[in-house]
């Protein structure tokens, strides 16, 4: 933390927030920086993405890589990278699932959950031929085999757990 004036955390990860009303607090990350007054908002900062969205009050956004800002309300989300920083809308019931183990995606590249599930059950996945496919849904941290079922059925890919608990993922034949 900085000085009693200024409240500085550094992210690296996915953490919800709530802050309470007083001095300037910034959530510091390797592709932006996030800076509130009182509200409560979700940061995920995951290998070279950033994706800050907003629950009550509002929060800035401002682009490490971008020479961009902007100023978030509840119900929407900034999605950036290093060569993209846009404004999305988001269900509020949807924002910082993860604290209750529920994962909801929308249209994200199937890379990004298979990371989560690998995150979430501390296992290793290995893909073959899966690029180039994106999911919408979600699933409940818990139970790998039904996590993996309804993550793979609907993108028509079959899945192998290993003796040692990995996991193998491909087309199914």
């Amino acid at each position: 933390l900085g000085s009693s004036s200024e409240r500085i955390v550094q992210l690296e990860g996915e953490a919800f927030f709530t802050v309470s009303k007083g001095n300037k607090f910034v959530v510091s990350t390797t592709l932006g920086e996030i800076t509130v007054l009182g509200t409560t908002f979700n940061v995920q900062d995951r290998k070279d993405e950033l994706s800050v969205a907003c629950t009550t009050g509002k929060v800035q956004v401002t682009s490490r890589t971008m020479d961009m800002s902007l100023i978030l309300s509840p119900g929407e989300a900034v999605s950036a990278s290093k060569s993209e920083f846009e404004k999305i809308e988001v269900p509020l019931d949807k924002i910082g699932t993860w604290r209750t183990g529920e994962f909801y995606y929308e249209n994200v590249p199937i890379s990004q959950v298979l990371d989560e599930i690998e995150r979430q059950f501390a296992i290793e996945i290995a893909t073959e031929n899966t690029a180039d496919k994106y999911f919408t849904g979600y699933f409940v941290k818990g139970d790998l085999n039904q996590a993996l079922t309804i993550v793979c059925e609907p993108l028509g890919f079959q899945y192998e757990i290993l003796p040692d608990g990995d996991v193998v993922i491909r087309p199914a034949n």
